[in-house]
């Protein structure tokens, strides 16, 4: 099996050992976990972001998914963010993955199609990245759903509408609830 181009995306400060382990799945034989990573793996040593944010470029440019791992800080994190971003502005394929359920979701991964995997776990990951590779383009109708949610917002709160039925009704389910 061909390996997956996949960039990471992590908090290097806090979750640098969950893509250790990665690449740890990806060297041991025994496990069916497969991918490429593109990451920055050694520190870019400036203090000027651009320098910074070329070096990120340059290597997704070389990668087909980017794979964020969320972990506790992350959606503070806005090298995070900047990478999320600049990854679906590459075309890249997002799949996200927290390590606890309970943690906050980066804001730039709103609205962004991302596959999910559902637990830090080899299987969950490699089925999320296997899920996101056989998907071919959006649809039409996919298209317009996701064009439409990037600038819905709800009507009473302000925050933007993540699924069909809220940007129909103009509000999100929480809101909805409230008025009725």
């Amino acid at each position: 099996m061909a390996k997956k181009r996949v960039f990471v995306s992590f908090d290097y400060e806090y979750d640098k050992n969950y893509k250790l382990l990665l690449q740890a799945w990806d060297a041991n034989q025994n496990f069916n976990f497969n991918f490429n990573d593109q990451s920055i793996t050694v520190p870019i040593n400036s203090d000027d972001s651009s320098r910074i944010k070329a070096g990120i470029t340059t290597k997704m440019k070389d990668s087909t998914y980017c794979l964020i791992i969320i972990g506790k800080h992350t959606h503070k994190s806005e090298w995070v963010n900047y990478e999320i971003e600049n990854a679906n502005k590459l075309g890249l394929k997002l799949i996200a993955v927290k390590i606890d359920k309970n943690y906050k979701t980066p804001p730039a991964l709103y609205n962004k199609n991302a596959s999910w995997a559902m637990k830090f776990g080899q299987n969950s990951i490699q089925n999320a990245i296997d899920k996101k590779s056989n998907t071919n383009r959006k649809t039409f109708s996919q298209s317009q759903y996701i064009h439409k949610s990037k600038s819905a917002t709800c009507k009473r709160c302000g925050r933007p509408l993540t699924n069909q039925r809220s940007i129909q009704l103009g509000y999100g389910p929480l809101c909805l609830s409230k008025i009725r």
